[in-house]
């Protein structure tokens, strides 16, 4: 048996995880981070797809009321990134997440009273955002913390490569901690360094490769520490 407060927070977190990135466009949140009318439009349709989706994730209809908790707060978290001065910085992307997880942690104890339930499917939940965390939030996470760089990749590179690289690179990454395979984490990384250290050339080349060694460290090490996380869980 699990206690009831560690399966509702994992199902708000999977219903925040979906909305926020999975669910969301860069599209959308450009729009949605405008000071004007029609930004706050998107900030009330993007708060109500929350609620409704930690609605149904919740499973328990006599709570109505999380619907209403969870768009007012959404919301005004959302309102408030949009008037600072540079809502695309890291710190104001890091604080945005601790506040949304805050809402989320306060309404798990809220709804919970010494209530217990099966641990049937709850692995499942955990492992699922998990996975979610280390796709679009690290990415959003990685390219926001290497922006003060201002690398532009050259016209040779695929368009968004970089981006789906690290997608699967994490995805790996988590999949041999659960299942216990830390040293082909090393072959990984080793074949990686590899294939970029070999366009290494030339002096132009040392700020490319120092760019991308970055990213791929912050990325192995983002998804170490969540395979963990999600294992300890488990």
């Amino acid at each position: 048996m699990i206690s009831l407060i560690k399966i509702v927070l994992v199902k708000l977190l999977a219903a925040h995880l979906i909305c926020d990135f999975v669910l969301q466009t860069d599209a959308f949140c450009e729009q949605k981070n405008q000071i004007n009318a029609k930004g706050i439009w998107f900030q009330l349709m993007h708060a109500l797809l929350h609620a409704m989706v930690a609605y149904v994730f919740i499973a328990k209809w006599s709570l109505w009321w999380v619907i209403v908790v969870v768009f007012c707060s959404h919301f005004v978290i959302d309102f408030l990134k949009s008037v600072v001065k540079r809502p695309d910085s890291v710190m104001v992307f890091v604080i945005d997440q601790l506040l949304h997880l805050m809402v989320v942690s306060l309404l798990s104890y809220y709804i919970v009273e010494n209530q217990v339930i099966s641990s049937e499917r709850f692995p499942i939940w955990i492992i699922v955002s998990g996975y979610m965390i280390l796709l679009k939030p690290t990415s959003i996470l990685i390219s926001l913390f290497c922006k003060k760089w201002n690398f532009v990749a050259d016209d040779m590179s695929l368009p968004m490569a970089g981006r789906w690289i690290g997608y699967f690179e994490r995805i790996l990454v988590m999949t041999f901690i659960l299942l216990g395979s830390y040293e082909a984490i090393g072959f990984l990384m080793a074949a990686k360094s590899i294939f970029r250290f070999g366009e290494l050339k030339d002096k132009n080349e040392i700020k490319r490769t120092e760019y991308v060694l970055l990213g791929t460290l912050m990325s192995f090490t983002i998804a170490v520490v969540v395979a963990l996380g999600v294992k300890l869980l488990l």
